[in-house]
């Protein structure tokens, strides 16, 4: 987890690590900027990096969000873990979890994420995603590529990315490499590139299959699903464009958490 920026993004990310812990096995990495992040009283199961946060001389504003990539280079420099989960800091672990059921949703394929399947209050499908990954994110990359079939195309949301070690690795070195050989900002028109494009041109087009399209629970977001928050989430994410956590969505999230501790019961993955 990359927790970076204003404060509330720190004081999410602390809730949702508080989740993590008491709802599965796994230790937590977290990668920040200066600012101290209040966790649970000194849990031997997390680890913290402090990340150079000082931006490129470019002043990309995506380069909050292109962090994720340095905040996974260190976890797996720091750590032997076999399965890695790449969280947002507004998301929310609500149900037991074991790393067995990360190797079984993957069902053999490296990395997985959640399709995100409209916007709420659009009318948005996944042909116009297409259309949209086609204007922007294969327009920053290579405007010559082959645009993917609508069958084959998913608009993967990366608040949410489960992956084997070996995926990350090459995932890693390979956006690093593009982050800093740009000679461009990370933006077309006026939308942002940032790490989930990186990742949906690494799944949509220079590796086509690699990646599990995961149930809506594993990624349950009010960004997109009309009947948020449902009972039988894996994961809550409060996605809300890159505005960041507000006092209002701390709120919630704290209730929600609750409430995941009166529906907890163990998924059916």
């Amino acid at each position: 987890m990359l927790v970076n920026g204003a404060e509330n993004y720190y004081r999410a990310a602390a809730r949702s690590i508080r989740s993590i812990l008491k709802r599965s096995p796994f230790d937590v990495y977290v990668a920040c900027g200066q600012q101290k992040l209040s966790t649970p009283a000194s849990s031997a199961r997390i680890r913290m990096k402090i990340l150079d946060t000082a931006p490129s001389s470019r002043r990309d504003r995506a380069y909050p969000f292109l962090l994720k990539f340095d905040a996974i280079s260190c976890c797996l420099e720091d750590t032997n873990a076999e399965w890695l989960i790449m969280l947002d800091a507004d998301t929310l672990l609500a149900t037991q979890i074991q790393e067995e059921d990360i190797a079984r949703v993957l069902d053999g394929l490296p990395i997985g994420m959640v399709e995100q399947t409209g916007i709420r209050g659009s009318s948005m499908t996944r042909r116009d995603f297409l259309e949209h990954y086609k204007n922007y994110t294969l327009a920053w990359f290579d405007p010559g590529v082959i645009v993917p079939d609508l069958d084959q195309f998913r608009f993967f949301n990366s608040g949410v990315v489960l992956g084997h070690r070996s995926e990350f690795e090459k995932i890693v070195p390979w956006a690093q490499s593009k982050i800093r050989s740009s000679k461009k900002n990370h933006e077309v028109g006026i939308h942002m590139i940032a790490d989930q494009d990186y990742l949906q041109f690494w799944t949509n087009t220079l590796h086509p299959g690699i990646c599990q399209s995961l149930p809506w629970k594993w990624n349950h977001c009010e960004h997109w699903d009309i009947d948020f928050p449902r009972d039988g989430a894996i994961f809550y994410h409060f996605s809300n464009f890159c505005n960041g956590p507000t006092r209002k969505l701390l709120f919630r999230m704290a209730w929600l958490d609750i409430k995941a501790r009166q529906w907890n019961r163990h998924a059916n993955f």
